[in-house]
């Protein structure tokens, strides 16, 4: 009759299931009018599908047993070890969704031990407050084809809606992992899951990195170690499709390489192909595709070389950001053409010691600024800097401090002295390789002072035009020069001042050769002047200089009327006749003896008159 009793209990969870009832124990409690029922060995069918029970315990009232009639109980299922995939089988048979099916079909082995309670209320259908207890050993599942995970060993607890893990260990790809907690909640028809996992120190392998949906096609982790402790979040729903994963992870690595990007190796010749980092230390998160990593270490950029680095990485689906900062004892950029305009004895690579340096570097945009030593001649000397590469353009502005750097502007007879403080800003871009825009060019060395805004040069070094200028400066030839240049309109200039040294300036346009060309000016410009005093050679000067220069194709000089300029000559003509100096001059009413000065330069720099 108990058995009886035991099997219709069994058929209110559901008619389908046949039970194999052994021997039973039963226990009498007399006060609270109850028998208590104990089988052992028995076997539950469903669908003529087996599985073996430890035992089921229940409940009957004395009551209901005599009057043969069910009332409120409790059930107690506690399975034998058995085999994982034969409990999914199992369960498929009472319920046939498409997660079971999925399920079995991930799950390659383990074996499962099962503690179940559950109550049945008076009428006898079954309650939402039933307990699921138990433990996995040994299982393994293939999930997907995105992962594999062996040695899966872990108690659990299930209610309604709610599934609690803990003591897990797991393996993953090679790498061990535990956790002491693992939380599942049901959400309508999907699984919100959250966790902490860790691992102590393992090798690692770009699987993991890829299994987590974290890979970079520049890392290389081979002979990397890592030890992590992990918070994370996640939803898989009924397809067993993975989304919102919230990822938040302290990672010690003690080896990563990194393959060196393009730009930054055309800029750093001497930095390897790959990039080592030690011992590093990670906070990484990753949301809704979007991973951050902030971190700290070693860097190798050469052999023999260790330096410190901090670093915030941000990458989402192709787009990778990188923040770093930097402390580099030594590190070699490539030397840019456009410097030997200023400095004469430029080396083949500019060297910077002691570098505080920050990099940028932001679909495919670099930029990196910096403080400490460098070494553009023979010595090193003081510098700060911030340099950008946006597509065709290279943005710079630079602070320097000289004193035994050779430094030189051609153009205006300009050369620092020997062992002379100079402090040089300036800051510009170059665009397409090509044409050198100067923004903001100011020199200081004692008593020169020269500041230049918006000078603009092409790939020839000729000028394309220039905003305004000041300069005061003693020249190589030991002459005064105070005077300032100010764009009037398109290629229109006035120039005025107290001293002008122009010797250096005839010099250029009128000393060319058949093998160099004076090309000075890429368009024909046209200049008003006014001047106190102008030298044209070491002993002759002009007074009072006021009138027009127009200069056109770099070879062709039209002096328009001088207040001050005397003589009857009205052009000069050079003996190489590519080359016109041409002189127009009103006869009358000019104050005398200038132009005969003035011719007398022009003869002796290889001029004669027609």
């Amino acid at each position: 009759k108990f058995n009886d009793q035991i099997k219709k209990r069994v058929l209110l969870i559901n008619k389908k299931i046949d039970i194999d009832l052994k021997k039973i124990k039963l226990t009498l409690d007399p006060f609270k009018l109850k028998i208590y029922a104990k089988t052992i060995g028995t076997t539950v069918y469903f669908a003529k599908r087996p599985l073996a029970l430890e035992s089921i315990k229940t409940q009957v009232s004395l009551s209901s047993l005599i009057k043969n009639k069910i009332s409120s109980s409790n059930i107690e299922v506690k399975t034998k070890s058995i085999l994982l995939n034969d409990l999914i089988k199992f369960i498929r048979t009472t319920t046939n969704k498409p997660e079971l099916f999925i399920l079995e079909k991930i799950v390659k082995k383990g074996h499962v031990i099962i503690d179940l309670s559950l109550n049945i209320d008076e009428n006898g259908k079954l309650k939402n407050d039933y307990i699921i207890e138990g433990l996995i050993k040994d299982a393994s599942i293939n999930f997907l084809n995105r992962g594999n995970f062996k040695n899966i060993n872990f108690n659990f607890n299930f209610q309604k809606d709610n599934y609690h893990f803990d003591e897990i260990n797991f393996k993953a790809e090679e790498v061990n992992f535990i956790s002491k907690k693992l939380n599942v909640k049901k959400k309508k028809n999907s699984f919100l899951i959250d966790a902490i996992v860790e691992n102590d120190q393992s090798s690692l392998n770009s699987n993991i990195l890829k299994l987590l949906n974290l890979s970079f096609e520049n890392i290389i982790v081979d002979d990397a170690k890592f030890k992590t402790n992990n918070e994370f979040s996640l939803e898989i729903d009924e397809k067993f499709k993975v989304k919102n994963i919230i990822l938040n992870s302290d990672i010690n690595i003690t080896q990563l390489k990194y393959k060196n990007l393009k730009i930054i190796n055309k800029y750093f010749p001497e930095v390897d192909d790959l990039i080592l980092l030690d011992n590093h230390k990670l906070n990484l998160n990753y949301k809704d595709k979007n991973l951050s990593i902030n971190g700290e270490g070693q860097i190798q950029l050469n052999t023999g070389e260790v330096d410190e680095i901090k670093y915030f990485i941000n990458k989402k689906d192709k787009d990778l950001s990188i923040d770093s900062e930097l402390f580099l004892k030594n590190i070699v950029l490539e030397q840019q053409d456009f410097l030997k305009i200023f400095f004469p004895q430029t080396n083949k690579n500019i060297n910077f010691n002691n570098q505080k340096l920050k990099i940028n570097f932001k679909n495919n945009n670099l930029t990196f600024s910096g403080s400490g030593k460098f070494k553009i001649d023979k010595d090193f000397e003081e510098i700060d800097y911030f340099i950008e590469k946006n597509e065709n353009k290279l943005s710079f502005n630079t602070n320097l401090n000289v004193k035994n750097t050779k430094f030189k502007i051609d153009n205006i007879n300009y050369k620092k002295k020997d062992k002379s403080k100079m402090n040089l800003q300036i800051n510009g871009e170059i665009k397409n390789n090509k044409n050198l825009n100067i923004n903001n060019f100011i020199i200081n060395e004692e008593n020169n002072n020269i500041k230049i805004k918006n000078l603009f040069l092409n790939d020839s070094n000729q000028i394309i035009k220039i905003d305004q200028a000041n300069f005061n400066y003693l020249d190589t030839e030991n002459k005064k020069n105070n005077y300032n240049i100010k764009k009037v309109e398109g290629q229109k200039y006035l120039i005025d001042g107290t001293l002008f040294n122009a010797n250096s300036l005839i010099s250029n346009l009128l000393d060319a050769d058949d093998k160099k060309e004076n090309n000075l000016f890429e368009n024909n410009v046209s200049i008003d002047l006014n001047f106190k005093e102008v030298y044209f050679d070491k002993i002759h000067f002009v007074k009072d200089l006021n009138g027009k220069i127009k200069i056109i194709n770099n070879k062709k000089i039209i002096i328009q009327p001088f207040v001050g300029l005397v003589g009857t000559h009205p052009q000069f003509f050079r003996k190489d006749p590519t080359f016109i100096f041409e002189i127009l001059v009103p006869t009358n009413n000019l104050p005398l003896g200038v132009l005969s000065r003035l011719a007398t330069t022009l003869q002796e720099a290889d001029f004669m008159p027609p």
